[in-house]
């Protein structure tokens, strides 16, 4: 394991070291500050992949991600992203039977009690994306609250828009929110990742192994074939089987709806006990630079996406 790899791992476990990530936003924003948003997309791109930037003649997934930073808003994207906000936009939609039960959501972290919630839960920021920005609680008399207090008082006084350009970020109000304790029969959570472009699945990335801490990416086609697209796919046995949740159909139908208004999206839910929970709605897939794919891979998903009228320029 190389050396970022370590620390990445041991941040996630350690919530002081996730305060001190925190505390390092503030300096890096006014550092980012000084360069503009196209420079920053180009270096943290070249940090990220093996092939050119390619923004102004966009080609790949990832080229065309970075270029609807640059040049497209819809109003619609911040409230999707919202983790508290989504649930009022899914409601008026009619999937309110998708959402995950909520057991409560704060402004400040002085009116926040620990009291009030079960033994198990998970703690959210509504603003933010990413392991950092999330506390899974599977035994609250395990969580060491100072530092957990301390951790979402930094969650409240962050943002992550300027990091790579994801804009809809800062329109959103910082909240914590805390959602019930999701997990199969078996134990474990199984990610379906649907991934959208011009309200169509392209693929469906399936996540395995979390529970376990061996984390694999399968990405699937609608009709579930492996897609050698990326290394997991490549390098995966002829035997394997990946077991398709009996209502894939209807979550693909659910995730083709929900994605109309949006060039590109990627849909995720739950499958427990053959109940679909909805998870969210992101759009930038690790932020715009998303190298999980192959080269060929990114080629192919980038022909399936037609970009809009640009409507923004920075």
């Amino acid at each position: 394991m190389d050396l970022k790899k370590a620390l990445l791992r041991a941040r996630e476990k350690n919530l002081w070291l996730k305060i001190l990530w925190f505390k390092s936003l503030r300096i890096r924003k006014k550092m980012s500050e000084k360069k503009d948003l196209k420079s920053r997309i180009e270096k943290s791109f070249i940090k990220t992949h093996t092939y050119p930037f390619s923004i102004d003649h966009p080609i790949t997934y990832a080229d065309k991600l970075n270029w609807l930073k640059l040049y497209y808003r819809n109003p619609l994207m911040p409230i999707a992203a919202d983790k508290y906000e989504v649930r009022n936009y899914l409601k008026e939609l009619g999937y309110e039977y998708l959402l995950n039960e909520v057991l409560g959501v704060w402004e400040t972290i002085d009116d926040f009690d620990i009291s009030s919630l079960p033994s198990k839960f998970v703690l959210k920021s509504t603003h933010g994306s990413g392991p950092n920005w999330i506390t899974i609680v599977k035994d609250k008399t395990d969580i060491n609250w100072k530092a957990q207090k301390r951790l979402m008082k930094e969650w409240l006084s962050n943002s992550i828009e300027w990091m790579g350009g994801e804009w809809h970020y800062g329109e959103m109000k910082p909240r914590i929110i805390a959602e019930k304790f999701i997990e199969e029969p078996g134990g474990g959570l199984t990610d379906y990742k649907i991934h959208c472009f011009n309200g169509k699945t392209a693929y469906i990335l399936v996540c395995l192994g979390r529970a376990e801490g061996k984390l694999k990416f399968y990405c699937m086609s609608p009709d579930w074939k492996i897609l050698k697209v990326n290394k997991t796919g490549i390098e995966a046995p002829k035997d394997l089987v990946i077991p398709k949740p009996s209502n894939m159909e209807e979550m693909i139908r659910i995730a083709e709806d929900l994605s109309k208004p949006f060039p590109v999206v990627r849909m995720d839910f739950y499958d427990i006990n053959n109940k679909i929970i909805f998870g969210e709605f992101t759009f930038f897939t690790n932020g715009g630079f998303d190298n999980g794919l192959t080269y060929e891979g990114q080629k192919m998903m980038g022909k399936l996406i037609t970009l809009p009228e640009p409507n923004h320029k920075k």
